[in-house]
């Protein structure tokens, strides 16, 4: 899908460039984006039906239905204010996302965006490519682990900038700088430490973005290759950890994040941070178990609401995974970690399946504590 996006006084147009195969199409947006056209090979189209949805994540959404089709070219015209989660609109920071269902989504199949974006020289799109002739930027989710079309556009003359060989971070605010600094002599001693415990890099050059302090209590996300920051807290110990967690889902991630299946991204993730402190801050690794243990309310159900996200996802795995830690060791959680690594698919079922094969005796302790 080819998009082709412009940003104004707040507001987004896009235009949609997409070939079909069939006679139908469905799509998703933000219920804040007005569609202007729709044409099929050149001929307008009338959606034949639309309705409002409820997505993990995501602002409210409007799914179309588009019917009676002709394959080949569908375009499609939309504009708006956008919503929801990470938003920036201001002078210092353009920045939007799968946050906010900005692009067509929930389509019946994945497909790679293409997004060509004309704006000011003052910004630097991260993850993007510019051409000086037109004056264009271009980003691809194309290789993306999790496809999201991330828009960022940092106003390079507002933000500062740290770059080692391997790494570049942004950052906006004063407070914000000393953990820029540490994160800075800090990744590739992370970097290291995961090729050791998963033998390859998944990723060559990582990109660090501290957002401005506009979203308390949101944390942060990753993506490939980058990691943003929703807010900077003092507690420098904490933020690292928070890091290397995010790192983490570079090799713990592919199961659905909107349901259940969430658990095995999050419990990988959050142990995989463990494991670094474990091997280079054991005494803060215990601190981190113990208050966990201490608040945590929920009854160790992986899933509590049948096939729905759980409200403490990040937690109930994590402790399960603790137990295991206690009673088997380190190398129990290894295997856990890289077993799920090596899916093809990605899943709590298959999961299993190659952990039977894999380690029994830990497969049927884990099994007992699933379901």
């Amino acid at each position: 899908m080819n998009i082709d996006l412009r940003i104004n006084d707040g507001t987004i147009k896009a235009l949609c460039d997409i070939q079909v195969a069939k006679k139908s199409y469905s799509f998703s947006l933000s219920s804040t984006l007005k569609i202007i056209k729709v044409m099929n090979n050149g001929c307008p189209v009338e959606i034949e039906s639309s309705k409002i949805i409820e997505v993990e994540f995501r602002p409210q959404m409007r799914q179309y239905q588009l019917i009676n089709l002709i394959p080949g070219r569908l375009v499609i015209e939309y504009e708006g204010e956008l919503t929801g989660w990470f938003l920036f609109m201001t002078d210092e920071l353009l920045h939007f996302s799968f946050y906010n269902a900005w692009y067509p989504t929930l389509l019946e199949n994945e497909d790679v965006y293409e997004i060509t974006l004309q704006c000011d020289e003052r910004y630097e799109m991260v993850q993007g490519i510019y051409n000086q002739q037109s004056h264009t930027w271009y980003y691809s989710t194309k290789n993306q682990s999790f496809t999201d079309c991330n828009i960022m556009l940092i106003n390079k003359e507002k933000a500062k900038k740290l770059i080692t060989s391997n790494t570049v971070i942004w950052y906006f605010e004063k407070e914000q700088e000393e953990a820029a600094i540490v994160f800075h002599n800090t990744f590739s001693n992370l970097s290291d430490f995961y090729f050791e415990l998963y033998g390859y890099r998944n990723s060559m050059e990582s990109i660090i973005v501290f957002l401005p302090n506009k979203y308390p209590g949101m944390g942060a996300y990753q993506r490939t290759g980058l990691t943003v920051f929703a807010e900077t807290s003092n507690n420098l110990e904490w933020l690292l950890h928070v890091l290397s967690h995010e790192m983490g889902h570079g090799y713990s991630n592919g199961a659905s994040c909107t349901s259940w299946e969430d658990w095995i991204n999050e419990t990988h993730a959050e142990w995989n941070a463990l494991l670094y402190e474990l091997k280079y801050n054991p005494k803060f690794f215990e601190q981190l178990m113990q208050y966990r243990k201490k608040k945590y309310s929920g009854d160790y159900k992986i899933k509590p609401n049948g096939e729905g996200r759980p409200s403490d996802v990040h937690e109930t795995g994590t402790l399960i995974y603790y137990e295991i830690y206690q009673r088997l060791g380190v190398e129990a959680i290894i295997t856990l970690l890289r077993t799920f690594d090596a899916l093809q698919t990605k899943d709590t079922e298959h999961f299993i399946q190659a952990l039977s094969k894999e380690n029994r005796s830990l497969y049927e302790l884990l099994l007992s504590r699933l379901y």
